[in-house]
């Protein structure tokens, strides 16, 4: 056999022996740190300039991370947890807003329900948020709240819809209709005219859908 040969034949051997085995796979060890809250049902959570948002059954919480997680501060919104709970929390262009959904079925809910508030002074002092849309009946009751990068606040509760002054205004996006029952909606910071929502649909299998266009058009399902 020539050297060529021989050289071929180990270098092939090599990379035979090398695929046949396989690579040693470092274990990975992670830490989880409790934050307290072990008697809260934690809904949803969200951070901004190191205060840590949480929307529990019954409370808003927030905590400095620059200090301590683990000592909480009830903002003190008080809601009938008879028929609602939190279900949201976020901080848009400096102010609070949490969302309260029911608990009970639409039909049962007073007239003069309130399923969105803010606070424009870190949670001293909480007002409701008045929604009115041509066509839609009340009460309203949202699921989820977000924004994006062009200071646009987006909400969900069967529908979509969007308001250009911190909650002033609101305006249906598309039909008005949203894909089953949602679990999410997230808001691209990146590319602000990407919406996404999704849950489930009636009979329980997944539903997905996403608008490129700010919500304008119908949203496609995926």
């Amino acid at each position: 056999m020539s050297y060529l040969k021989l050289t071929l034949s180990v270098l092939l051997g090599g990379i035979i022996i090398g695929c046949g085995t396989e690579p040693e796979v470092k274990e990975r060890t992670f830490e989880w740190e409790s934050l307290g809250l072990v008697e809260e049902k934690v809904n949803a959570i969200y951070y901004s300039d190191s205060i840590l948002y949480v929307a529990s059954t019954d409370k808003i919480l927030t905590s400095d991370q620059s200090k301590d997680f683990l000592i909480w501060q009830d903002l003190g919104l008080e809601i009938d947890t008879s028929n609602s709970e939190f279900n949201d929390v976020i901080v848009h262009d400096g102010v609070i807003f949490s969302v309260v959904r029911n608990t009970i079925g639409y039909f049962e809910l007073p007239e003069d329900y309130i399923t969105l508030y803010k606070s424009s002074n870190k949670g001293i002092y909480w007002e409701a948020v008045e929604i009115t849309l041509l066509g839609q009946e009340k009460p309203f009751v949202l699921s989820r709240i977000n924004n994006n990068s062009i200071k646009n606040l987006y909400a969900d509760g069967g529908y979509i819809f969007k308001s250009e002054n911190g909650g002033g205004e609101w305006t249906s996006l598309g039909d008005g209709s949203a894909p089953g029952n949602q679990e999410f909606l997230y808001i691209s910071k990146n590319y602000p005219n990407q919406i996404w929502t999704g849950g489930w649909t009636n009979l329980f299998s997944p539903a997905l859908a996403k608008s490129v266009d700010g919500g304008n058009e119908v949203l496609p399902n995926c």
